[in-house]
């Protein structure tokens, strides 16, 4: 069991060295059709907290060596889908710099429990609602990437 110091703890580095996203996917992987998924990472040259956040709420734990020859090898921790969803909820509280994102965020999984007969196709709807989300996140990593490179 977490300490609530573990959670404001593991808050903070999603806000210093996470990322969370809605990824959209490509027509041709996805039968047709473009489908988005909700997915938070952090990647670092040490494994201690990569490993470290997988031990404490699963997901996936990746090393790998990037292609370019003069970089460095890297680790990372991955959540997607509904374990992300139940994760951000879990460390809101905590979040500073990404509490915007994973409200965001939040309100994107929480669309996907609506229920739907799969053989009829998802409704346009539910569509369209996870393309302005998905919008609407990529539109507030593009104006914090533009206030800090401005130093607002």
């Amino acid at each position: 069991m977490l300490s609530c110091d573990d959670i404001a703890y593991t808050a903070g580095i999603i806000d210093g060295e996470g990322y969370i996203g809605i990824i959209k996917r490509d027509k041709a992987l996805s039968g047709g059709r473009i489908t988005y998924d909700l997915r938070i990472n952090v990647t670092m040259c040490n494994p201690l907290i990569p490993s470290w956040l997988y031990a404490n709420f699963g997901g996936r734990y990746y090393d790998f060596q990037p292609p370019s020859l003069n970089r460095k090898h890297l680790y990372e921790w991955r959540l997607e889908a509904s374990n992300a969803g139940e994760f951000l909820k879990l460390i809101l509280p905590y979040l500073k710099m990404k509490r915007g994102e994973a409200e965001i965020a939040i309100e994107f999984q929480d669309t996907r429990r609506v229920k739907y007969c799969r053989r009829k196709g998802k409704p346009n709807i539910l569509v369209e609602a996870e393309t302005i989300l998905h919008k609407k996140l990529g539109e507030l990593h593009e104006r914090q990437y533009s206030d800090y490179k401005l130093g607002a």
